[in-house]
């Protein structure tokens, strides 16, 4: 018996696909989709409604880059002949809306829909509220809209979806507050809101999801307290608060979650103890709580957590001693407990440290010491900290300490006692100790630590620049000749720094330049740099030199990625390049254009370049030189391609959908070509001043580059950005958000990830006071009136 599909259903289907594919001869291709001419990213069913005349029915439509790429015709938008499918249960869409703007019309949802499946996602012009209606398709099981650009709030009909089990909006502009009426999703297993604008307090009603096992609420804007009635939910699995502004204390309640494993709480103000109860959390794997000004000790109570795998509470105010008994957790794999203000002896198993490696951080604890035990002895410039032995001996080249202090009646405790420093906290040996390392206060100091620690010709490849360096000094002489002025009694009580590049959202307008092989800083290299960046909810760029390849950067952990492309003499070196990052969840390409030729650095001609430095992202293209001796880096250049020009580019955007900014642009003319070439946006860089000198400081031509391009597409900048004032006079110029490269290099010189972490964290503070000072409450309030340039004319108009 022949079976068919009912007219108006398979009209429906080829409107919808027409709309979405760039293929205008797709219903020809495809005019039985169900039976003789199948499509991949469609399924149908057989309806039993009627035994003696079977139909198919169009029960799901998948579009996405598994399929084609690029998935969709730059012009897609979601056809309204999408009622028509009445029986349709899956409706996926992944990387489609790049280029056009698209919204979510509401007419497409309501009670008369059959979906139970909808998953919208990595959409970056999808944008517009989303639609009350979809709160009316009660048959709905998944809602998943996360990486998109939704904005306004999140609508209360969806908590009255009776059968939704997942509901993740992440990654989008959301603002408002948290529906109470979430807390009636009985049947909710994921709830992820992270990564938006939401703010207000955590409802309590969210107490009431007992089937929830993940709840992401992180890159917020949530203050107030937890909601002790969260400690109802028996099944959550994971709970992620991070990077909002919670305060403490924890409520003693949550130690009802038997079954949690992750609590990360990361870069909130808590500034309270933290709980004892978190070691009856026996099934925990995960404990973060970095930034959060923590008070107290570290409890022994930790050592109940046999599946510990990483504890992070760096960057707190925990005092007291490191209980010896985490060295005795069979699965801790990570322990960050560095910048805080422990002291005595770190009395951890020898096998431990050993095991742990770089992954043991106990640095920045200025009266934290290690035995000097045989098997410990060569631990100290290991782990950072000093010997306990040098530490009481020796004191800015002073002996301080010969014996235990004078006390006759024997009552105090020896200093040389393995708890001496519990005592001796307000003595000399104490005071002295507390100056042994100056807190590092601004980004510039990182690179003075840099050039101690690096070797010379490392140190060199990262600073120097070409020639004479007269651009090198420039990039950071001309912000000095820029000048503020400041608004007065202006609201600055709420600075926001929030802000969107190519439809992702980020914590601030501070976002981190390419720069090569970062592994000669450290030895985390480029992985370091990426966990720092997705802490700080921004985005990270891949250079193509990079020691690390794609896919154990993204393996770090979920962030916004872009990757800087060198165009390579053969396509297919370009084409594999571009296919893995696409792979690896990379969401743009940073195409480098102002190196056909590599600059004259005459410290790297005087030093020769760093040998035996692998280029992960080279692996596996076949050069014919992979056994010739040499450093790697000089034989991947001498395979880019001199002749790059404008036509490259239309190439490039051939093979790829992934948006493509210009960087390397210093003049209005180039600007304006690359609107015209449809690139996404220009990043005004002279390359660090490391190609030509004597060009124009990047700030100095900012301004011309953004009145060229006339607001068609963003304009970003680097070169020379080392403080918040910096970074608020290139948005003043007009720039959209800025990069910064060398300070992320120096800065894991001198400690690691958390050198990053604290580049950016120092950056987002000083951009935070600068705009309350000149009273610009969020970035659309700092404008071109706020700054004075030496190109201004002497009196500055009043109505500029």
């Amino acid at each position: 018996m022949a079976m068919a599909m009912e007219e108006e259903e398979l009209l429906g289907l080829f409107q919808v696909m027409e709309a979405l594919l760039d293929d205008p001869q797709w219903s020809e291709a495809h005019p039985q989709p169900c039976t003789e001419t199948p499509w991949p990213g469609v399924e149908c069913e057989v309806s039993t409604d009627d035994p003696q005349n079977p139909i198919f029915h169009i029960t799901k439509i998948h579009v996405g880059p598994d399929i084609l790429s690029p998935p969709c015709k730059s012009s897609a938008y979601i056809s309204k002949s999408l009622t028509k499918l009445s029986y349709l249960k899956t409706l996926s869409i992944f990387n489609c809306f790049v280029d056009s703007p698209v919204t979510l019309p509401s007419t497409l949802f309501g009670s008369f829909s059959s979906l139970e499946h909808l998953a919208l996602q990595s959409n970056p012009t999808l944008h517009g509220e989303l639609p009350s209606s979809l709160g009316e398709v009660s048959s709905l099981r998944v809602l998943s809209l996360s990486q998109n650009s939704f904005q306004g709030n999140i609508p209360r009909k969806i908590g009255f979806l009776p059968c939704l089990e997942q509901l993740d909006l992440s990654y989008n502009n959301l603002s408002g507050q948290i529906p109470l009426e979430i807390g009636g999703l009985k049947s909710l297993t994921i709830l992820d809101f992270s990564f938006n604008g939401i703010e207000g307090n955590i409802p309590h009603s969210l107490g009431q999801l007992q089937q929830l096992q993940k709840m992401d609420f992180s890159s917020n804007r949530l203050n107030g307290k937890i909601p002790f009635d969260l400690g109802m939910l028996k099944r959550l699995v994971l709970l992620d608060l991070s990077h909002n502004f919670i305060v403490g204390p924890i409520p003693q309640t949550l130690s009802g979650l038997e079954n949690l494993e992750y609590l990360i709480m990361d870069d909130n103000p808590i500034k309270a103890r933290i709980p004892l109860f978190i070691g009856s959390l026996l099934k925990l794997k995960l404990v973060s709580f970095s930034r959060c000004g923590l008070t107290g000790s570290i409890p022994n109570s930790f050592s109940a957590l046999k599946n510990l795998s990483a504890l992070s509470l760096d960057n707190n105010s925990l005092k007291g001693q490191v209980p010896p008994s985490l060295g005795l957790l069979p699965n801790l794999d990570q322990l960050n407990i560095s910048n805080n203000m422990l002291y005595g002896v770190l009395d951890l198993n020898g096998d431990f440290i050993g095991k742990l490696g770089e992954r043991l951080d106990v640095s920045g604890n200025n009266e934290l010491c290690i035995s000097d035990q045989q098997n410990k002895k060569n631990l100290s410039s290991y782990l950072e900290i000093p010997s306990c032995m040098s530490m009481m001996r020796t004191l800015n080249g002073t002996s301080i300490v010969q014996g235990p202090p004078e006390d006759p009646a024997g009552i105090k405790p020896s200093c040389s006692h393995s708890h001496y420093f519990s005592f001796c906290q307000s003595s000399e040996l104490g005071k002295g100790i507390n100056n042994m390392r100056n807190q590092i206060t601004n980004v510039n100091e990182y690179e003075a630590i840099a050039k101690q620690k690096l070797p010379k010709m490392v140190y060199d490849y990262y600073a120097s620049g070409a020639e004479e360096q007269w651009s090198l000094n420039e990039n950071r002489d001309a912000f000095s000749k820029i000048v503020l002025r400041p608004s007065i009694l202006i609201d600055v009580s709420k600075v926001d720094m929030t802000t969107s590049v190519l439809g992702f959202k980020i914590s601030m307008p501070i976002m981190i330049a390419p720069t090569a092989v970062q592994k000669m800083a450290h030895p985390q290299g480029e992985c370091a740099v990426a966990r720092a960046a997705s802490a700080a909810s921004t985005i990270m760029t891949l250079s193509t030199m990079s020691n690390y390849s794609f896919d154990e950067v993204a393996s770090t952990g979920a962030g916004i990625r872009f990757f800087q492309l060198y165009v390579g003499i053969y396509t297919v070196y370009t084409t594999n390049l571009v296919r893995r990052a696409e792979r690896a969840g990379f969401k743009a390409l940073v195409l480098t254009v102002d190196r056909p030729y590599i600059g004259r650095r005459e410290a790297d001609i005087k030093n020769g370049m760093p040998p035996n430095m692998t280029l992960k992202n080279f692996e596996g293209l076949d050069f014919g030189e992979q056994n010739k001796a040499g450093s790697s880096i000089s034989q991947a250049r001498r395979h880019f391609d001199a002749s790059l020009s404008w036509k490259d580019v239309k190439w490039l955007q051939t093979i790829t959908s992934l948006p493509i900014l210009l960087k390397g642009v210093l003049t209005a003319e180039d600007a304006r070509i690359g609107v015209q070439a449809g690139v996404a946006g220009i990043i005004v860089s002279n390359h660090g001043a490391r190609q030509l000198d004597y060009v124009p400081a990047s700030i100095m031509v900012l301004e011309e580059i953004v009145k060229g391009v006339e607001g068609r597409i963003p304009v970003f900048v680097d070169g020379g950005i080392r403080r918040g004032t910096d970074v608020y006079k290139a948005l003043a110029l007009g720039a959209c958000a800025v990069f910064i490269g060398r300070p992320v290099v120096f800065s894991p010189a001198a400690e690691g990830e958390s050198g990053v972490t604290n580049v950016l964290n120092m950056l987002r503070e000083e951009l935070q006071l600068t705009m309350a000072l000149c009273g610009s409450p969020s970035l659309k309030h700092i404008t071109r009136r706020h700054i004075f340039t030496p190109s201004d004319p002497a009196t500055f108009p009043s109505n500029l």
